[in-house]
Protein backbone atom coordinates (compact mmCIF):
# COMPACT_ATOMS: atom_id res chain seq x y z
CA UNK A 1 0.00 0.00 0.00
CA UNK A 2 1.30 3.41 -0.90
CA UNK A 3 0.30 6.50 1.06
CA UNK A 4 1.07 9.93 -0.31
CA UNK A 5 2.88 12.53 1.74
CA UNK A 6 -0.34 14.56 2.02
CA UNK A 7 -2.25 11.53 3.32
CA UNK A 8 0.53 10.79 5.81
CA UNK A 9 0.46 14.35 7.18
CA UNK A 10 -3.33 14.17 7.43
CA UNK A 11 -3.08 10.86 9.30
CA UNK A 12 -0.40 12.22 11.57
CA UNK A 13 -2.53 15.23 12.56
CA UNK A 14 -5.88 13.41 12.79
CA UNK A 15 -4.71 10.25 14.50
CA UNK A 16 -4.32 6.53 13.95
CA UNK A 17 -7.98 5.86 12.99
CA UNK A 18 -7.56 7.89 9.82
CA UNK A 19 -4.51 5.84 8.87
CA UNK A 20 -6.50 2.64 9.35
CA UNK A 21 -9.35 4.09 7.28
CA UNK A 22 -6.95 4.92 4.46
CA UNK A 23 -5.41 1.45 4.67
CA UNK A 24 -8.82 -0.23 4.55
CA UNK A 25 -9.96 2.04 1.73
CA UNK A 26 -6.90 1.29 -0.38
CA UNK A 27 -6.76 -2.43 0.47
CA UNK A 28 -8.43 -4.24 -2.43
CA UNK A 29 -8.93 -7.55 -0.62
CA UNK A 30 -11.68 -7.69 1.94
CA UNK A 31 -11.22 -10.44 4.48
CA UNK A 32 -14.65 -10.19 6.07
CA UNK A 33 -18.01 -8.87 4.98
CA UNK A 34 -18.65 -5.89 7.26
CA UNK A 35 -22.43 -6.14 6.84
CA UNK A 36 -22.74 -9.84 7.63
CA UNK A 37 -24.17 -11.02 10.93
CA UNK A 38 -22.21 -13.92 12.42
CA UNK A 39 -24.29 -14.52 15.54
CA UNK A 40 -27.13 -17.00 15.45
CA UNK A 41 -30.65 -15.58 15.78
CA UNK A 42 -31.21 -17.50 19.02
CA UNK A 43 -28.13 -15.98 20.64
CA UNK A 44 -29.14 -12.47 19.56
CA UNK A 45 -32.59 -12.97 21.13
CA UNK A 46 -31.14 -14.41 24.33
CA UNK A 47 -28.66 -11.54 24.61
CA UNK A 48 -31.43 -8.98 24.11
CA UNK A 49 -33.56 -10.62 26.80
CA UNK A 50 -30.72 -10.80 29.29
CA UNK A 51 -29.63 -7.18 28.81
CA UNK A 52 -33.12 -5.70 29.15
CA UNK A 53 -34.45 -5.80 32.71
CA UNK A 54 -38.12 -5.82 31.68
CA UNK A 55 -37.67 -8.67 29.21
CA UNK A 56 -35.53 -10.54 31.72
CA UNK A 57 -38.23 -10.23 34.36
CA UNK A 58 -40.92 -11.50 31.98
CA UNK A 59 -38.72 -14.43 30.93
CA UNK A 60 -38.50 -15.51 34.58
CA UNK A 61 -42.29 -15.72 34.78
CA UNK A 62 -43.00 -17.65 31.56
CA UNK A 63 -42.91 -21.43 31.22
CA UNK A 64 -41.90 -21.57 27.55
CA UNK A 65 -41.13 -19.51 24.46
CA UNK A 66 -44.78 -19.37 23.32
CA UNK A 67 -45.88 -17.78 26.61
CA UNK A 68 -43.00 -15.32 26.46
CA UNK A 69 -43.95 -14.26 22.92
CA UNK A 70 -47.60 -13.78 23.94
CA UNK A 71 -46.56 -11.56 26.85
CA UNK A 72 -44.20 -9.32 24.91
CA UNK A 73 -46.53 -9.07 21.89
CA UNK A 74 -48.93 -7.30 24.27
CA UNK A 75 -46.23 -4.58 24.45
CA UNK A 76 -46.05 -4.44 20.65
CA UNK A 77 -42.76 -6.35 20.41
CA UNK A 78 -42.65 -8.71 17.42
CA UNK A 79 -38.88 -9.11 17.11
CA UNK A 80 -35.84 -9.01 19.35
CA UNK A 81 -32.23 -8.42 18.42
CA UNK A 82 -33.32 -7.79 14.84
CA UNK A 83 -34.82 -11.28 14.59
CA UNK A 84 -38.46 -11.55 13.51
CA UNK A 85 -40.23 -14.30 15.46
CA UNK A 86 -41.85 -15.65 12.29
CA UNK A 87 -38.44 -16.53 10.83
CA UNK A 88 -37.45 -18.91 13.64
CA UNK A 89 -37.06 -22.59 12.83
CA UNK A 90 -38.30 -25.47 15.00
CA UNK A 91 -34.75 -25.98 16.26
CA UNK A 92 -34.48 -22.28 17.19
CA UNK A 93 -37.76 -22.46 19.09
CA UNK A 94 -36.61 -25.60 20.92
CA UNK A 95 -33.44 -23.78 22.03
CA UNK A 96 -35.48 -20.74 23.11
CA UNK A 97 -37.87 -23.03 25.02
CA UNK A 98 -34.89 -24.40 26.94
CA UNK A 99 -33.62 -20.86 27.58
CA UNK A 100 -36.99 -19.70 28.97
CA UNK A 101 -37.26 -22.89 31.04
CA UNK A 102 -33.86 -22.14 32.56
CA UNK A 103 -34.98 -18.57 33.28
CA UNK A 104 -38.26 -19.76 34.85
CA UNK A 105 -38.35 -19.10 38.56
CA UNK A 106 -34.87 -17.57 38.60
CA UNK A 107 -34.64 -15.08 41.45
CA UNK A 108 -32.32 -12.15 40.93
CA UNK A 109 -30.55 -10.58 43.86
CA UNK A 110 -29.46 -6.97 43.96
CA UNK A 111 -25.99 -6.50 45.39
Amino acid sequence: MTITHRQFRKCHTEGRNTLLFLYNKSNKQTNMNSTAVYTTPVNRIKQRVLFDDNLDNVSCLCANWAEFVIEIEEWGIYKLGGVDFDTLTKEDIARLDQFIKNQNGYEKEDF
